[in-house]
């Protein structure tokens, strides 16, 4: 039997041929035999928990093992604990190859201190996870555990996340307090987010994906009130087609905030590669509303000084409360000494951004670039009329305009542009500007270019 192109030797009925307990009274028993899929009929299923180190009910090398769901939908199937203390349901072994999870449900229970369940899918290739949802409430260190991990431990290995749903609610405490929604380290291949929801989450962001060697894509994903920031994802990962929402108003009533240790803020993309220094990949097609929160972070889009050149294309941010809505920070200027100076080029690709919204941005540009040497801009509206400026450009040489109108409605640029490729600069007549313009080899201020171009 083939699924989700993992090849299955033998098939067996959960109650009929294993005796599980479908009313989550008695313990079950979970084989790991090479080759079988386990298929499960609804009921509330219980599992046992090793003593190992972070206990597990499934540990070990997986080859070519699954479990599915016989339900109409992934609730009609539902794991948790035996005992009410949280642990691992799989902890997969380095050496694994062919690892699925399809059309059930996973079960925090409602306890605030135990019960959370957590999945490291580790393999070297072929970890598909579809159609598989996390319910019930997500606690804090030392009760949280990563829900889903996919780690791949091979350089052209693949993990494929489909529809995999985690919307709370769950604990807000301080910076790394908890685990949030799940993450990616340690990993060398490939991993696909599909049509995922990840909402409500505490920790260290929705997803906390950017520290790796392998790469990470998101496809159609939703991200919604998590801590830190929705999404955390690094240069040479992708974004594409996602709809990132801050709206703490309208978050998850049962959702708890720990005033003894409350979160720090959160952010909407928080873009870092840390250590690993990498550049590529980008931001594709994806929609940013940053509408109200317990806390502001640092933007609505961060990127940080330890990724290098990557992409924003065809994306709107609007921002509605006092935060920057896009910062592109100075690739010479590290955080933290852990992290690595990526490689150069660091110049970023923006093309139809739209920014728009009522925030005064901290005081600052409402798209900062700091650093971005040879960075280009080809597509860009900004509507954000509390802001000081619109684009700010600093200490980033040979920055380009391209052939798409750049139209700022408010305070405009501040820094050195150059035009190379025939669009337009509108902005208002009462526009501040600092800097100036290279227009064939002619160096006169960007208010200059403007009267010139529009007569005002």
């Amino acid at each position: 039997m083939n699924r989700h192109d993992i090849d299955f030797d033998r098939t067996v009925h959960a109650t009929e041929d294993l005796g599980w307990d479908a009313d989550g009274e008695k313990p079950i028993d979970v084989p790991t035999d090479d080759g079988l899929l386990v298929e499960v009929p609804p009921g509330e299923y219980a599992f046992p928990l090793d003593d190992g180190d972070e206990p597990a009910c499934v540990r070990g090398d997986l080859t070519d093992w699954g479990i599915r769901g016989l339900g109409e939908k992934p609730q009609d199937v539902t794991f948790r604990t035996v005992s009410g203390e949280s642990g691992y349901f799989v902890r997969g072994g380095y050496n694994s190859e062919g690892i699925l999870l399809e059309n059930l449900a996973f079960d925090n229970t409602d306890a605030r201190e135990g019960g959370d369940v957590g999945n490291w899918l580790r393999a070297k290739d072929n970890v598909e996870v579809h159609d598989v949802d996390h319910v019930g409430f997500s606690g804090r260190e030392p009760y949280c555990r990563w829900s889903i991990l996919p780690a791949i431990t091979s350089e052209h290995g693949e993990a494929t996340i489909v529809r995999y749903r985690k919307t709370g609610p769950s604990v807000f405490a301080g910076h790394g307090a908890s685990d949030g929604g799940g993450g990616v380290f340690d990993h060398e291949g490939h991993a696909t987010f599909r049509d995922c929801e990840i909402a409500n989450q505490g920790g260290d962001g929705g997803l906390y994906t950017g520290k790796h060697d392998g790469s990470v894509r998101f496809e159609d994903c939703v991200f919604r009130n998590n801590d830190m920031a929705a999404i955390r994802m690094g240069a040479g990962s992708e974004l594409r087609n996602c709809e990132i929402v801050v709206d703490w108003e309208n978050a998850h009533p049962e959702n708890v905030v720990d005033d003894a240790e409350p979160p720090t803020g959160t952010a909407g993309v928080y873009v870092s590669s840390a250590q690993y220094g990498k550049s590529g990949g980008g931001i594709y097609g994806c929609t940013i509303r940053l509408r109200s929160t317990y806390g502001r972070g640092m933007a609505g889009i961060l990127v940080n000084p330890s990724d290098g050149a990557i992409d924003l294309h065809d994306t709107t941010v609007e921002c509605a409360f006092d935060m920057r809505p896009v910062w592109f920070m100075d690739p010479r200027e590290q955080r933290f000494d852990g992290h690595t100076t990526p490689d150069e080029p660091w110049g970023v690709d923006i093309r139809n951004l739209t920014v728009t919204g009522s925030s005064p941005c901290r005081g600052q540009a409402a798209v900062v670039l700091e650093g971005r040497h040879g960075s280009t801009i080809d597509g860009l509206t900004i509507d954000v009329p509390n802001a000081p400026a619109g684009l700010d450009v600093r200490e980033s040489e040979g920055v380009r305009l391209g052939a798409h109108d750049v139209r700022v409605d408010g305070p405009t640029v501040r820094g050195e542009v150059h035009v190379d490729g025939g669009g337009d600069s509108d902005a208002r007549p009462d526009s501040a500007v600092e800097g100036g313009e290279t227009v064939g080899g002619e160096r006169r201020s960007l208010r200059d270019r403007l009267t010139s171009l529009f007569g005002r």
